[in-house]
């Protein structure tokens, strides 16, 4: 493992993106809740019903500890997948937004 990660251009415009689809799927994730959806994930879903709003900062350390894990071994693609399928999740919640406001 490296011991410190070196911040690149590459790794910084990895981090975010990675940050943009984070925050992109906890915004939408709430609004489409609010229209009545309900949360796919089940260990998503877990933590909502068991923490409250404070799903979001578990959430969200869950993720930053992933990509610390990640760019700690010296790889950029793994981030740049997972980044991919939570830019899909947001997409998904985003037309279940539109569905259920009628737009």
């Amino acid at each position: 493992m490296m011991d410190q990660i070196e911040l690149t251009p590459a790794v910084i415009a990895t981090l975010v993106a990675f940050a943009i689809v984070q925050l992109g799927d906890v915004l939408t994730t709430v609004r489409a809740l609010k229209l009545g959806a309900s949360e796919s994930n089940p260990v998503v879903a877990w933590m909502m019903d068991n923490l409250g709003m404070g799903w979001v900062i578990a959430k969200l350390a869950i993720v930053s500890g992933a990509a610390w894990a990640i760019l700690s071994v010296g790889v950029l693609w793994p981030l740049w997948l997972l980044t991919a399928a939570m830019a899909c999740v947001v997409l998904h919640n985003y037309r279940i937004i539109k569905a259920r406001s009628g737009q």
